[in-house]
């Protein structure tokens, strides 16, 4: 049983002239942050893309972003499956140091608040 739709011409044109427009929007930002890394010279993931143009990664891997990112791509600045694992592993890495380093200043500073605490009884 299919839906009927109730918005009638003019609402689903408006709903496509919408869709369009964000379409568009969307394609800017991208085009602009692909063009930083791309003058720059840097390397780029998709998940770095999705932060900075606050598109999900989902959407970036869909027509027509994905062919914008394929034309910006060279093998010079686009990391390889094994090259972003790699970036993940070693950032995991750095976020566990800061881990036990946070924990370590923490016992210390409640050493010191029991300390306070019994001297200033």
């Amino acid at each position: 049983m299919a839906i009927k739709d109730n918005r009638g011409k003019a609402g689903a044109k408006a709903l496509k002239k919408d869709k369009e427009e964000k379409i568009n929007r969307n394609i800017k930002k991208l085009k602009i942050e692909l063009e930083f890394y791309r003058t720059n010279n840097l390397n780029f993931t998709i998940k770095d893309i999705s932060e900075k143009t606050q598109l999900s990664m989902a959407t970036l891997y869909r027509s027509p972003y994905k062919e914008i990112i394929d034309s910006y791509k060279n093998k010079d600045n686009v990391l390889s499956a094994s090259e972003q694992i790699e970036v993940l592993i070693f950032e995991r890495d750095e976020l566990r140091k800061e881990i036990k380093l946070l924990k370590e200043e923490n016992r210390r500073l409640l050493d010191e608040i029991i300390y306070s605490k019994n001297f200033f009884k």
